[in-house]
């Protein structure tokens, strides 16, 4: 009974958060080193710690010795190999890509009916720049579950990453309406599209509303740095960017270079408008 309580008590802190847990195994125990395993790369997204990914990998690896076929702990333990290529954590990034690419193509071929590892390719396939391969896994994550946010929220994340910032709002605020608790990763994508769109003063309030429910979401604070110069707030601007440093002393421009924004000109004027905040 105690090990039933802690259980739920984790999935609703996940809850809490804005994202929804299905429970795809029988095996308890596994479920409840899944969500210790979620609590801590949801850490290690927003505020790019690399101990909450190192913390949530054994979790994952042993919610699928208990269940090898618990289909979305291996999606998990993906998203962690995808986290530390993405912040660099590892000495060979480029192998920790594939990584997370081959346990998201495994999980599919175990379970094609899940939604959470077409996400994960959806995330994978971005960042290599195979934007169709993206979109296709994107609507495929919509055709699974219609009535769930994490598809309309994905597929207008690519059309804002590929210059229809337009549509991608739109999709976004759906996502928005189908889950009301939404994370604050909706907010800052929002934001994005707002930003290609050059609606630069809209992007603010999104932005803000993210640091509401995660103050030190990294990525609302950077997004708000580059409005603020666009907007001419230069003070308020590197306001923001001590923020993003704080969060992350060894950030610099040159993760920025790897932005999978389709169009490089968006991502040029996003480099210079963090140097008129003083960043590097």
């Amino acid at each position: 009974m105690q090990k039933i309580v802690t259980t739920l008590k984790l999935q609703l802190s996940v809850w809490e958060q804005g994202f929804l847990v299905r429970k795809t195994t029988d095996n308890l125990e596994a479920y409840d080193a899944y969500l210790r395993g979620t609590e801590s790369v949801l850490r290690a997204v927003y505020e790019a710690k690399r101990e909450a990914n190192e913390q949530a990998r054994p979790m994952f690896e042993k919610a699928v010795e208990l269940d090898p076929m618990y289909a979305e702990a291996y999606t998990q333990l993906g998203r962690t190999y995808f986290l530390e290529w993405l912040f660099q954590w590892n000495k060979d990034p480029t192998l920790t890509l594939e990584r997370a690419l081959a346990l998201a193509q495994k999980v599919v071929a175990l379970d094609n009916s899940l939604p959470g590892p077409h996400e994960m390719l959806v995330v994978v396939y971005v960042w290599k720049k195979r934007y169709d391969q993206a979109i296709v896994e994107a609507q495929r994550v919509i055709v699974l579950v219609p009535n769930a946010a994490e598809g309309y929220w994905r597929l207008g994340q690519i059309l804002s990453l590929t210059g229809r910032p337009e549509e991608a709002i739109g999709l976004i605020e759906k996502a928005m309406r189908l889950n009301p608790h939404y994370p604050a990763f909706y907010l800052s994508d929002l934001g994005n599209a707002y930003y290609v769109a050059g609606r630069y003063e809209e992007a603010l309030a999104p932005l803000k509303k993210a640091l509401t429910l995660n103050p030190d979401f990294a990525l609302a604070h950077l997004g708000l740095t580059i409005c603020y110069v666009e907007l001419g707030r230069l003070e308020e601007a590197r306001a923001e960017g001590a923020e993003v440093l704080r969060l992350n002393p060894t950030w610099s421009l040159e993760s920025i270079k790897g932005l999978p924004q389709k169009d490089p000109a968006v991502v040029e004027r996003m480099i210079a408008a963090l140097r008129k905040a003083g960043l590097k």
